[in-house]
């Protein structure tokens, strides 16, 4: 493959740029999702209700249950 220079080169350097700043910002976001679920869970784990968490939050009903149980694998067994 022949070296490339110019534009091209140019080009090639910002999408691995945008590549590596993608990357890290999914790794922030997932980071911070665990954390969300994390809370929802110790919330809950707690004693507040799903009504309360769901309008708390804007999330479904469902969206905080599935929350609570990625942040609590105990529960993803106690519902199956």
């Amino acid at each position: 493959m022949p070296d490339i220079d110019g534009e091209p080169q140019v080009l090639l350097a910002r999408a691995v740029e945008l590549t590596k700043a993608g990357r890290q910002a999914r790794d922030e976001a997932d980071a911070a999702l665990a954390a969300r679920d994390e809370a929802l869970a110790r919330a809950h784990a707690a004693g507040v209700t799903m009504y309360r968490l769901s309008k708390g939050t804007h999330l479904s009903k469902t969206a905080t249950r599935v929350a609570i149980m990625r942040a609590s694998p105990e529960l993803q067994k106690k519902d199956r």
